[in-house]
C-alpha cells in the first residue's frame, strides 16, 4: 500500500470513527460495508468498528460477523503485535456479545457459570496478555483493564485488582483502570470487617477524581462514565454525613523495629506478593495489612454457636495450612547454616545435570503440596456449608462441581457471585484449563516425583513436561498458585458472606446473633 493509499484507509477509517463517537451507528454501518466492499478499508480494520457498530445497534449479527473475520485472520498473520491486538479485540467482540445476550434473555448473573461466550472472552484476553510484550506500551493498560474487567464480571475480583494494578504500574493514573478497581474494590465492602468504611471510603475518592475526565470520556466513552458516577453516588448513599468520604487514607509502614532478619525477610517477601490472607486493599505494607483477619461472619439463634463453631474449625484449618505454606515458601528462599547442615546429614545421590535435591527444593515443594491442596477444604467447607450431603471422604475441589444435579440445584441458581468465582476456578484448573500446569504440578509432587533444575536450566518450565521444572519457574508457580489460593479462600468467604446477609433480610425481627469468636492462640506448648 502506498502512502496515497494508506492516508485514504485512515481518512475513511477516521470517518467511520466519528459517527460511532457522535452515536450514528447506522451510518456508521453504512459506510463500513460501503468501504469494505469497494477494498478502500481492510476487513480486518474495519472489524473493531463493527463490534462498536453492533453494540451500538443491538445487532448480534453484526458482532458475530466482525468476530468471525478476527478469527479467520488470527492464524494467517506473523507479525506478534497484530497478533496481540487480534487477540484483544476478539476478546472483547465475545464479551459484547456475551453482554447483548444477557441484556436480551434478562439473564443477570445466572448467566454467568461456565457461560461458553464469556469463558472465550476469557481465554483470547489471557492470549493478549501473555504476549503483551508485542503490544504499543499504549495499548497495553487497555489490554489489561478489559481482561481485569472480564475477570470481575466473572466473580473473580481478587484477581481483577492485581491486574488493575499492573494496567496502572504499566500508565500510572490510567482512569479506566483506577474507576474499574474502584468497582472492583466495593465488592468485598460487606466481607472486609473493620476496614469496610474505608474501602467505601477509597473507592468513592478513585471516582471522585476521575469522573467527567476527558480520558474517561475518550476511552471508555459516557457509558463508562456514567458508570463510575452510579457507583459513587450509590457510596454516598449510605454516609448521612458525607464529610465522611474526605478521611485521609495514608497509613504509616509496619515497623520492623526488633524483628529477626528472618521476620523482615518474611514480611518483605508476602507483602511483595501480596499473600496476606487480609483486605486492606488500600495499603499493603501497614500493619493491618500483615495479618491474616479474614473470617465468616453468620447469624445463629440467640444463644446457639454451634454451627458458627464447626465452620470455624474448617476454616482456622484452611488459614493454618496456608499461612504454614507461605512460611515454607519463605523458607525455602532464606538460606541458614544450620539449615544446611541438617540438609547435609541427609545422603542425597547428585545426580548431575543440574538437578536439585535439598532442604531448601524439599520446603519449596512442601509449600507447594501443603497450599494446593486447600482447595479440598474448601470444597469440604462449601459441602457443609450449603449442605450439599457429599461424602466427605469423596468431597475434592475439581470432582465436587461434577456432582451435576446437586451443583445445578444448590450452588449454580443461587446468584452467588463469589461462588460462581469459585467454579470459574475449577474451570481454570480442569484438563486444558489455564492453570492445568498448576494441577499437574502438584499430582508429580504427590503422586510420582517432580525434578528441579538449577544452573542453566533455573527458568525452564515446559506445559508439556509434567515432572520436571526450572528452580525460578517453581517459585513464581509456587507464587502463582499461592495468590490463585488466597483468592479462592477470600472468595469463599465472600461467598458466605453474601448468603448470610440474605438470611439477615428474610429474619428480621426474629431473635438473632451476630457471633463474635474468641481468637486467643493456645501457645503454651510452644
Amino acid at each position: 500500500m502506498n502512502m496515497t493509499e494508506s492516508n485514504r484507509t485512515s481518512q475513511i477509517f477516521n470517518e467511520i470513527r466519528n459517527l460511532i463517537d457522535r452515536g450514528d451507528y447506522l451510518s456508521a454501518n453504512q459506510s463500513i460495508q460501503m468501504a469494505v466492499k469497494d477494498l478502500r478499508l481492510h476487513e480486518i480494520n474495519a472489524a473493531p468498528l463493527m463490534i462498536e457498530i453492533g453494540v451500538g445497534l443491538n445487532d448480534i449479527g453484526i458482532i458475530e460477523a466482525a468476530i468471525n473475520i478476527l478469527k479467520k485472520w488470527l492464524g494467517k498473520i506473523q507479525d506478534k503485535r497484530s497478533q496481540v491486538i487480534i487477540n484483544y479485540d476478539l476478546a472483547k467482540g465475545f464479551m459484547d456479545l456475551y453482554v447483548q445476550h444477557v441484556k436480551a434473555k434478562k439473564l443477570g448473573v445466572t448467566a454467568i457459570p461456565g457461560n461458553e461466550t464469556l469463558q472465550t472472552a476469557k481465554k483470547y484476553f489471557r492470549q493478549a496478555v501473555n504476549q503483551i510484550a508485542f503490544a504499543e506500551k499504549s495499548e497495553q493498560p487497555k489490554i489489561l483493564t478489559d481482561y481485569g474487567n472480564c475477570l470481575d464480571d466473572l466473580g473473580r475480583s481478587l484477581e481483577a485488582l492485581k491486574v488493575y494494578d499492573e494496567a496502572l504500574e504499566v500508565a500510572p493514573g490510567f482512569k479506566m483502570a483506577l474507576g474499574n478497581k474502584a468497582i472492583a474494590i466495593r465488592r468485598f465492602a460487606y466481607v472486609a470487617g473493620k476496614f469496610r468504611t474505608a474501602i467505601y471510603i477509597e473507592a468513592h475518592q478513585i471516582l471522585k477524581s476521575i469522573i467527567d475526565d476527558p480520558e474517561i470520556i475518550k476511552t471508555g466513552t459516557m457509558i463508562a462514565n456514567d458508570r463510575f458516577k452510579r457507583e459513587m453516588n450509590e457510596i454516598e448513599s449510605i454516609f448521612p454525613d458525607k464529610s465522611v468520604l474526605n478521611t485521609d487514607l495514608r497509613h504509616k509502614r509496619y515497623s520492623d523495629d526488633g524483628l529477626s532478619d528472618f521476620e523482615k525477610f518474611y514480611l518483605n517477601f508476602c507483602t511483595k506478593n501480596n499473600l496476606f490472607l487480609h483486605l486492606h486493599i488500600l495499603d499493603n505494607t501497614c500493619k493491618a495489612a500483615i495479618t491474616d483477619s479474614v473470617f465468616i461472619s453468620i447469624l445463629e439463634p440467640k444463644g446457639e454457636n454451634a454451627r458458627f463453631l464447626e465452620l470455624s474449625k474448617i476454616i482456622n484449618q484452611i488459614k493454618e495450612d496456608f499461612m504454614i505454606g507461605r512460611l515454607l515458601l519463605v523458607e525455602s528462599l532464606y538460606r541458614r547454616d544450620e539449615y544446611d547442615r541438617i540438609s547435609e546429614r541427609t545422603t542425597l545421590v547428585n545426580a548431575k545435570d543440574n538437578l536439585v535435591f535439598h532442604i531448601y527444593a524439599g520446603l519449596l515443594k512442601a509449600a507447594y503440596r501443603l497450599t494446593y491442596n486447600i482447595l479440598d477444604k474448601i470444597a469440604g467447607f462449601i459441602n457443609n456449608y450449603f449442605g450439599l450431603e457429599i461424602d466427605e471422604g469423596r468431597v475434592y475441589f475439581i470432582k465436587m462441581w461434577e456432582h451435576e444435579r446437586k451443583i445445578k440445584e444448590s450452588l449454580l441458581n443461587t446468584k452467588n457471585i463469589s461462588l460462581y468465582a469459585l467454579y470459574d476456578v475449577y474451570l481454570d484448573l480442569k484438563k486444558d484449563g489455564y492453570f492445568e500446569r498448576l494441577k499437574l504440578i502438584r499430582n508429580s509432587l504427590v503422586h510420582r516425583k517432580l525434578i528441579l533444575y538449577g544452573g542453566e536450566k533455573r527458568s525452564y518450565d515446559d506445559d508439556k513436561d509434567c515432572d520436571s521444572i526450572g528452580w525460578e519457574a517453581m517459585v513464581k508457580r509456587t507464587i502463582e498458585m499461592m495468590y490463585l489460593i488466597k483468592s479462592a479462600i477470600i472468595y469463599m468467604i465472600n461467598c458466605v458472606q453474601i448468603e448470610e446477609m440474605r438470611k439477615a433480610d428474610k429474619l428480621k425481627g426474629a431473635i438473632i446473633t451476630h457471633i463474635e469468636p474468641d481468637t486467643t492462640q493456645e501457645l503454651e506448648n510452644k
